[in-house]
Parts: C-alpha cells; sequence; structure tokens
C-alpha cells in the first residue's frame, strides 16, 4: 500500500506496477490477476494498528517462545468471531484447536514480560475474561 511518494511493485508472472496516488493497494489474491483498488484513511488507520509499536506493549519476534490464549471455546464457530473481534483490536490473533476446545491466541511473543503485558491488553477486549500465557 502507497501511503506516500512512489513505488514499484509485481509479482511473478504479472507486470510491474506504479503506484503515485496515496492509499492506493496493490492486492494479489491467490489464483487472480493482481489489481490496485484505492482505500480510505480510515482503512489505513485499522491496518495501521496491525504493524504500529506501543512503547509499553507486547513484542513479538519471528520464533518468539511466548504466547497468550485469549479464550477457549468448544465451538469453532465462536473461536472464529472471537478472533474477528481480537483482530479489530489490532492483534494478530489466529484459532487453534487443542484438546477438544478452540483457542484464540497470540503468538510470537518475544519474552514473559511482553506476554504479561498483552494479557493486559487483551482484557479490555469485551469477552475476553481471563487470558492465560505460556511458553511455546
Amino acid at each position: 500500500m502507497l501511503i506516500e511518494g512512489k513505488i514499484s511493485v509485481g509479482s511473478e508472472g504479472n507486470p510491474t506496477l506504479t503506484l503515485e496516488k496515496p492509499l492506493d493497494l496493490y492486492q494479489k489474491p491467490r489464483d487472480a490477476a493482481p489489481s490496485v483498488v484505492g482505500i480510505s484513511q480510515q482503512q489505513l488507520d485499522e491496518l495501521a494498528k496491525e504493524t504500529d509499536l506501543s512503547s509499553n506493549g507486547a513484542s513479538a519476534r519471528a520464533g518468539g517462545d511466548w504466547r497468550v490464549t485469549a479464550a477457549a471455546f468448544p465451538s469453532r464457530d465462536d473461536a472464529l468471531a472471537m478472533n474477528r473481534r481480537v483482530r479489530s483490536y489490532g492483534y494478530p490473533s489466529e484459532v487453534a484447536a487443542r484438546d477438544g476446545a478452540f483457542l484464540v491466541q497470540v503468538g510470537g511473543l518475544s519474552d514473559e514480560s511482553s506476554a504479561r503485558a498483552l494479557m493486559a491488553s487483551l482484557r479490555s477486549i469485551p469477552g475476553i475474561q481471563m487470558p492465560v500465557i505460556q511458553p511455546r
């Protein structure tokens, strides 16, 4: 996505395109041709939540050894609904099946203190009561 300036982007087997208009987004769906679409400032603000770093928040890294389980559900549909809610708050959560339950969790946290910081933040999301931290 272009925020400012100019950039050339492309994907294998497709021509390179130059983005020059702020808020243009290059997207390449699986098994489909790439396209460029414009997004709103509100959409950019939502996407930015996934990449902005807070000075007092949790940090993640590739291969991070800690995770926070936000909630567990017997139903996959309920877990997916909570996962959408957690992601709407800017957390990169995922659903994992474990021991007959569906867990909504955020992994890849760098250390226990980051996991604890995230655990505290997740409590502000409606429907999350007692997140649990675990080493990998």
